[in-house]
């Protein structure tokens, strides 16, 4: 009887004990919910592959009386595209291995048309609660803080005074102004926001995801930023993909800083033979200009590196334009309009990640982009400022020979 007895206390507890390890140690995902607006259809999840960019559905299930239930299994925790058919209603979700429970629903969703652009027309469900993903709370709380709600509404003014101010170029530069100033301000909490974050919480993924949603934003300071936040991370945070692009990014744009060797490339010229930059360079001061046909400010450029490139050229100076375009007949088209005398070649285009290889090697955060090259191929200067590679060749040029 006492063994009985015993058994009786012990399975219970034992069950107690899987039942709870489960829930906070699952190795899988179990997503449902409801769509009210939606009493049938599809739901899938899909995630972007970082190697080649394209979508990739991961799950996908029925829509029946609203509800839906998804499970499965994901490597680590990721954000994923929730979309909805018909009508082709979105939003977005960090998915975890946990039951997570959604409850959306599509009053107030946002519509959007982007056919023009080549995209498709889709509508944002901006109505929604997820309950049962850590890291997917914490991605709110840092969205929804009261600063980030309030540049919203200080973007909406801007967009609002760039309208008014359409052909007066004076009111034109100062909400351009206004506009530098606000967005400098909200970047700097940002930064503090993230890094005050993972020293709190090095292992959880929401971080890692913050810092990666927010790097691209810091053309000018990326390197800085990376390298004082992404040693912090620990655990979880490491085995994401969204570490992995941003260690990868960190790499390169470590490897191409000044002082460094400029990585070697080979690249097409117009008349489809090879360029290299190793052979090109040796032996001379070289600027690479990263261009593309339909950059506007990388056009208005052109004229000032003819005056720069005709003062220069004679002492040994020389300059390769890299241009950017997808599209070959408008490169080929704006170099018949341009003129340039200097070398051109093409980079390489993935249209599936759509990527130029070169531009990625040398970590180009926008164009026009300059780099200014020694002698000896390495790196003088990182600039998109023009003003700063042509004080370089005076100081080379005008005060050293």
């Amino acid at each position: 009887m006492r063994k009985n007895n015993l058994l009786l206390i012990i399975i219970p507890f034992i069950i107690l004990i899987s039942a709870t390890f489960k829930s906070y140690g699952q190795t899988q995902y179990q997503l449902k919910g409801k769509i009210n607006g939606v009493a049938s259809g599809t739901i899938s999840i899909s995630i972007i592959d970082e190697n080649n960019r394209p979508i990739k559905t991961i799950d996908s299930g029925e829509i029946v009386n609203y509800l839906f239930d998804l499970n499965g299994t994901i490597e680590s925790p990721q954000m994923v595209d929730v979309k909805i058919m018909p009508g082709n209603w979105r939003f977005r979700v960090l998915v975890e291995n946990s039951k997570i429970t959604i409850d959306a629903d599509t009053t107030g969703a946002a519509h959007h048309d982007m056919t023009k652009y080549g995209g498709d027309k889709f509508t944002d469900i901006t109505n929604f609660k997820v309950t049962g993903s850590r890291n997917f709370d914490d991605w709110m709380s840092y969205q929804n803080d009261p600063q980030q709600k309030q540049f919203d509404q200080d973007e909406l003014g801007i967009e609002k005074q760039f309208k008014a101010a359409q052909g007066n170029d004076s009111a034109m530069n100062k909400v351009m102004e206004r506009a530098g100033l606000i967005s400098g301000v909200f970047r700097n909490w940002q930064k503090t926001y993230i890094y005050n974050y993972v020293n709190q919480h090095p292992s959880h993924v929401a971080g890692v995801y913050m810092l990666y949603d927010f790097y691209t934003w810091l053309p000018d300071e990326r390197m800085t930023v990376l390298n004082a936040i992404l040693p912090k991370f620990t655990g979880e945070a490491t085995t994401t993909k969204y570490y992995a692009v941003l260690a990868d990014v960190s790499a390169k744009i470590n490897a191409v800083q000044p002082g460094k060797p400029a990585p070697d490339f080979t690249l097409l010229k117009r008349d489809s033979t090879s360029f290299n930059l190793a052979a090109f360079a040796k032996g001379k001061y070289t600027m690479i200009d990263f261009w593309a046909s339909w950059c506007g400010p990388c056009r208005q450029m052109i004229p000032y590196w003819k005056t720069v490139y005709k003062r220069y050229r004679d002492k040994g100076f020389q300059i390769v334009s890299i241009s950017a375009d997808s599209k070959y007949k408008d490169w080929v088209k704006c170099l018949d309009v341009e003129k340039m005398s200097w070398a051109q070649v093409i980079d390489d285009y993935n249209t599936k990640s759509r990527l130029s290889r070169t531009m990625d090697l040398y970590q180009i955060p926008h164009i026009p982009y300059y780099l200014l090259l020694d002698k000896n191929g390495k790196i003088l200067a990182s600039t998109s400022d023009g003003n700063i590679i042509n004080n370089e060749l005076k100081i080379i040029y005008e005060e050293h020979l």
